[in-house]
């Protein structure tokens, strides 16, 4: 009734004004005719128009805010269902808009937050766990955004975690990622989300993941937790998987033996605050990087090799593989201000045979600042000579390295403020059973500096095509020794280090 009785009015008003027109006495303004069709009825069009908006504001407006309430009402009480103990939370039907927009090339998520309540125990906190299965035939990635979070947070004492990577039972047909996240409050868990991602279709290689993600703006009192699980499958499709990679700042991350998994192209691993540890992995690519955590573990490598961290020790097994005509297999580990514990095997492929066999290539650069360096290389049986061109430089403590007697070429020892040491033995059989002698040539002979060749029979020229090596072993305030002998002396080690750091501290 209200409102027919706005649109009678506002008809009343408009004939009124009409006829107030038509009465008007006075000289008329006619304008031309126009040659088409006579314009619409203006005041009809105002009518029309006042009439919609009133049925706008009077039925839409409502309809919206009785749907908005309702939406309210929902989001609250899928809320209150998220948090209750010992119950499911609702399904995860939309992607947190901060994941939807990841790049592609990191994959697209498929569900997140699939969260179940395990109530606490007597031994264990409250926890929020999920488990995802995963195809084992791609590349599978775990990663996080903790190091987007604010400069000034501390992200060890907020966010803490561990990853640990095994193989399964044969019976096992896919890979699962189990994560359990500790229970921290109502508000944290709404919060931090956690999703199953899949491979992109125009990004290939994307492969299958987990995705973590917590608020930038963490408060002191939110202390998250996460324990993830990666279980791969033993059966013979175990050698299909492509790649394996984590970015995980702050998580201690652990790898079992994978010997079964033979055919891996890359294995990307990054922490920060966390240890890393393998305890066997085969790859043509590994890169592992950290930075206030020790790196330990035994590699198996064919393309190159990457071991980086700054403030904790990096001790590791490499086994090294070449077929001489490929790209020289690279071997590179940094350390800023720890040790590092290097021990280097050299192999060529089982199928090269006496014909077939060129001269393996490998190229090794070591470093560290203020940590002891001790580096070996030792050749397999399968490589009776190879071009080596090591790298080694230390600048506070000793630099030491040890390369068996299949080696030939140059090398270069030399210090500032301590020592140059090499070390080295006539007595060792031919390689290659020619019954040549073990012979070494001193180019340049000094306390801080020896310069000079070994190798098995005469010397050769300079020319470029010569396939021997070199290896130049350096620090600035200490010791530095090279050692060309049957083994390894670690006594002529240690004693070039208790005489070094004596020396130092009267500098």
């Amino acid at each position: 009734m209200i409102l027919l009785e706005v649109v009678e009015a506002e008809r009343r008003r408009a004939t009124a004004s009409k006829a107030a027109r038509d009465t008007h006495e006075g000289p008329t303004l006619r304008h031309p005719e126009l040659a088409h069709t006579p314009p619409p009825q203006v005041q009809n069009s105002r009518i029309m128009h006042s009439a919609y908006l009133v049925l706008s504001v009077g039925i839409g407006v409502p309809l919206f805010i009785l749907f908005r309430n309702k939406q309210q009402l929902d989001t609250i009480k899928a809320e209150q269902a998220y948090v209750k103990a010992n119950s499911r939370p609702p399904p995860p039907d939309l992607v947190p808009p901060y994941v939807a927009e990841l790049p592609s090339s990191l994959g697209k998520a498929v569900e997140c937050n699939t969260w179940s309540y395990v109530a606490a125990t007597a031994s264990q906190d409250a926890t929020y766990s999920l488990q995802y299965s995963i195809p084992s035939n791609e590349t599978i990635y775990i990663r996080s955004n903790f190091t987007e979070i604010e400069d000034d947070q501390d992200i060890n004492s907020l966010i803490t975690g561990s990853l640990r990577v095994s193989v399964g039972s044969y019976s096992q047909k896919a890979a699962t990622i189990s994560v359990a996240m500790k229970d921290i409050g109502d508000d944290a868990l709404r919060a931090a989300s956690v999703c199953l991602m899949s491979p992109n279709a125009s990004e290939p290689g994307s492969g299958w993941g987990l995705a973590i993600y917590v608020p930038d703006d963490i408060s002191t009192e939110d202390k998250y937790s996460f324990d993830i699980e990666l279980v791969l499958p033993a059966s013979s499709d175990a050698s299909k998987l492509y790649g394996l990679s984590t970015y995980l700042p702050s998580f201690n991350q652990s790898f079992e033996n994978l010997e079964t998994y033979t055919n891996l192209s890359q294995v990307y691993i990054q922490g920060s605050l966390g240890n890393i540890n393998f305890e066997y992995v085969q790859a043509a690519s590994i890169f592992v990087q950290t930075s206030a955590a020790e790196i330990t573990g035994t590699f198996n490598v064919s393309d190159n090799i990457r071991l980086e961290t700054v403030l904790a020790p990096i001790v590791a097994n490499i086994s090294a593989y070449n077929d001489g005509e490929s790209q020289p297999t690279q071997i590179d580990v940094e350390n800023g201000n720890s040790d590092v514990t290097l021990n280097v095997s050299l192999y060529t492929f089982s199928n090269v045979t006496a014909k077939t066999f060129c001269t393996p290539q490998f190229m090794s650069m070591v470093k560290t600042f203020s940590g002891i360096l001790e580096a070996a290389y030792h050749h397999d049986v399968s490589v009776p000579r190879s071009q080596l061109y090591v790298l080694a430089l230390n600048s506070v403590e000793p630099a030491w390295v040890f390369v068996d007697e299949v080696y030939e070429g140059t090398y270069d020892v030399h210090t500032s403020l301590g020592e140059a040491i090499v070390d080295r033995t006539t007595d060792g059989v031919d390689p290659l059973g020619l019954g040549r002698v073990r012979s070494f040539i001193d180019d340049r002979t000094s306390s801080s500096r020896r310069y000079g060749w070994v190798g098995w029979g005469e010397r050769p020229d300079n020319s470029p095509f010569t396939e021997q090596g070199h290896i130049e072993v350096a620090s600035s305030l200490n010791n530095a020794v090279l050692q060309l002998t049957n083994q390894p002396d670690a006594d002529e080690f240690t004693s070039s280090k208790v005489s070094s750091k004596a020396m130092v501290s009267q500098v």
